[in-house]
């Protein structure tokens, strides 16, 4: 068993897809983007239901941690030669945007990339928490 921070989809969400959802639960949004620790407590789900579990949508795709994964990969391995697709692409290019206003008062508007780094530091923080796992190990 593996801890999981995602939420559920609600039912009525689940049947009409949304353009942009992340289901991780803990996000602290300021000049960067992380998150807090693990509760205590967290839910736990079995090996491959925790890899297929949606952590986020975008562009009405559901996204899971073996899509994260598949992109840190694929993109940052240096192991792969077969370029990624544009669905895993959208995991490390920017959707989060960073508003601030410069000198003149002028809104700025930067794109904060590579999300997938993001994510995979949560999913190894549940790794981490989860007890099976650390049992394993000892």
């Amino acid at each position: 068993q593996l801890v999981t921070t995602a939420g559920t989809l609600p039912p009525t969400i689940a049947a009409n897809p949304l353009d942009f959802g992340e289901l991780l639960r803990g996000m602290v949004l300021g000049e960067t983007i992380h998150y807090a620790p693990v509760p205590d407590g967290s839910p736990t789900l079995t090996c491959r239901d925790w890899c297929k579990q949606t952590i986020y949508i975008h562009d009405n795709k559901p996204y899971s941690r073996a899509d994260v994964f598949l992109t840190a990969a694929h993109l940052d391995g240096g192991a792969h030669v077969n370029e990624p697709d544009i669905a895993l692409m959208a995991l490390r290019d920017g959707f989060w945007m960073k508003v601030s206003r410069d000198a003149n008062g002028v809104e700025v508007h930067e794109s904060i990339g590579d999300t997938h780094f993001r994510m995979l530091r949560r999913l190894a923080d549940e790794l981490l928490h989860s007890p099976d796992l650390l049992d394993l190990a000892t």
